[in-house]
């Protein structure tokens, strides 16, 4: 039987994140939820049939099972990075970068940006279509001609222009169109990791280090002041910064103004990486357990994990 549950955060790296890897359970916060929980790795990260396919000749988890495939050699890759806690194994670095790759445009949020952004384009075009019986008219033609619509199909232009009024239909964007797209971003985006330096951020093995989220990766100007602004950072953009949780222990920057180096991350200095991101997770955080430190901007003093439910239910209310 073929797996319907997809990870678009491969299991293999959220272990890096529990206190036994053979359990393999989370701390987990969720903005919505009020107390924290323990999910095992399976339960997070998630969707059904995300890379779900339906092309003639392949198995509809043929997709799933080539990810579980790279899986395999990015889980041995990570075991040895954390061991090693270093990434002078070009390798292994780069089952890292491709890691960063994929999370970055294969996630559930840029599948509802452009998702979006199609049914924008096909209500337009529907709209100007059924804007006049001569365009509507002209188009059924066109479209029979070139085989998209049944030579004997016939839909008058009053019940087209009805059934598009009356919004009596659901627009669908096929997993194979996103699977594409995020294919083709993956290419796009790798060499804007390769190309970078990355700093190597060491938390101290005994201690509660990193956390991770549903959006693990953060993509932030280098200037404080401009993250507020009105232009979004690129991949490829300089005075750009990558951050990225390795592990309970590790992290990374990248950067294309710095020199590579390994840094033993002070208390201070995990707590804003913390901070950084949890601002870029979408609804979950995951942990070791609740004695992370985070900090954000408006903060004085790092605050302990087992806060962070209570500061966020604060700051929904004040929004409120």
């Amino acid at each position: 039987m073929a797996a319907r549950n997809h990870h678009y955060i491969p299991q293999c790296y959220l272990k890096g994140f529990v206190k036994n890897r053979d359990k393999a359970q989370l701390y987990a916060i969720d903005c919505e939820n009020p107390e924290p929980f323990t999910p095992s790795t399976a339960g997070v990260g998630s969707r059904r049939d995300f890379h779900r396919i339906d092309i003639e000749g392949l198995a509809p988890d043929a997709l799933e099972n080539a990810f579980s495939g790279f899986e395999g050699e990015l889980d041995q890759a990570l075991r040895r990075i954390n061991a090693a806690r270093s990434l002078d194994d070009f390798n292994d670095k780069s089952f890292l970068l491709n890691l960063i790759g994929i999370i970055h445009v294969k996630n559930p949020q840029i599948r509802s940006v452009f998702h979006d952004f199609e049914e924008n384009i096909a209500r337009r075009v529907m709209d100007l279509t059924t804007s006049s019986r001569e365009i509507y008219e002209s188009q059924v033609r066109q479209a029979k001609e070139n085989g998209y619509i049944n030579p004997d199909a016939d839909i008058d232009y009053e019940t087209a222009k009805s059934f598009f009024e009356e919004k009596a239909f659901k627009i669908e964007v096929p997993t194979e169109r996103h699977l594409q797209r995020e294919m083709d971003l993956l290419d796009t985006a790798l060499p804007c990791l390769f190309n970078r330096s990355w700093h190597l951020l060491k938390a101290p093995k005994e201690e509660t280090g990193f956390v991770t989220s549903d959006h693990p990766v953060v993509l932030q100007w280098q200037d404080p002041k401009l993250r507020s602004g009105p232009y979004p950072p690129g991949l490829g953009l300089k005075n750009t910064e990558v951050l990225f949780s390795v592990s309970n222990t590790l992290a990374v920057v990248g950067t294309f103004e710095e020199d590579e180096m390994e840094i033993d991350a002070s208390s201070e200095l995990i707590a804003k990486f913390n901070g950084a991101i949890i601002s870029c997770s979408k609804r979950q955080v995951y942990a070791r357990d609740d004695g992370f430190m985070y900090a954000f901007d408006d903060m004085v003093t790092p605050r302990k994990g087992d806060t962070l439910i209570e500061y966020v239910s604060s700051a929904l209310e004040k929004a409120d």
